[in-house]
């Protein structure tokens, strides 16, 4: 599927992919690296209990992704993967989330991401 917009290098964006229900979504988290190499971070139950995936990550792959909401840049690699590791893997929703922003992105960009019109990039979803 075709990507609206460009990833960032050393950027961390919230990932939400289209899920059966209207209005849920699979979350996840993507980070990039200097040189825009993304990897995707997420709880995973497809094979049993809920456990952390770490994988190579590309959205023009992806087919139920829907948008990549840009958090912010990341100063310290080493940091902010311990910090994406320190997210409980229950499948419970998180509180430390952008939630109610992402949940608006999604919203906005789900009907031409489930049409084949591929993801879309936000870089500033306050504004949105």
């Amino acid at each position: 599927m075709p990507l609206k917009g460009n990833l960032k290098p050393d950027t961390l964006y919230i990932t939400l992919d289209s899920r059966p229900l209207r209005d849920e979504y699979h979350w996840a988290l993507v980070t990039t690296d200097a040189s825009c190499h993304a990897t995707l971070r997420h709880a995973s139950n497809l094979n049993g209990p809920w456990k952390r995936e770490e994988k190579d990550f590309r959205p023009d792959e992806r087919m139920m992704l829907i948008t990549l909401v840009r958090v912010g840049d990341i100063s310290d690699q080493e940091k902010m993967v311990e910090a994406t590791r320190s997210v409980p893997v229950d499948g419970l929703p998180s509180s430390r989330t952008l939630e109610e922003s992402a949940r608006k992105c999604a919203a906005l960009y789900a009907e031409a991401a489930e049409t084949g019109h591929g993801a879309t990039v936000v870089d500033n979803p306050l504004t949105i």
